[in-house]
């Protein structure tokens, strides 16, 4: 739920957040966003291994636009699994 609730405020506060400069880098947020393109359940369900990258892989998904429908097909990333 937690994850769901974070790729949420990604689709909501992401594009406004990335629209400043200062919070985005442009080099990062365009190799994050080939990482999702050409990776993207395997980017969303591994994270569940590496706390770090659990907190902020979902609100990038959501903030670069990743599908709904793509996210929640990803193993365990909506079922809260362990």
């Amino acid at each position: 739920m937690g994850d769901g609730i974070n790729y949420a405020f990604g689709r909501l506060f992401g594009e406004t957040l990335i629209r400043r400069e200062r919070f985005v880098d442009r080099d990062r947020l365009a190799r994050a966003c080939a990482l999702l393109d050409r990776y993207g359940g395997i980017m969303i369900a591994l994270p569940r291994f590496i706390l770090l990258f659990r907190a902020i892989v979902p609100f990038t998904a959501g903030s670069l636009g990743m599908k709904q429908t793509t996210y929640g097909a990803a193993p365990g990333a909506e079922r809260g699994e362990r």
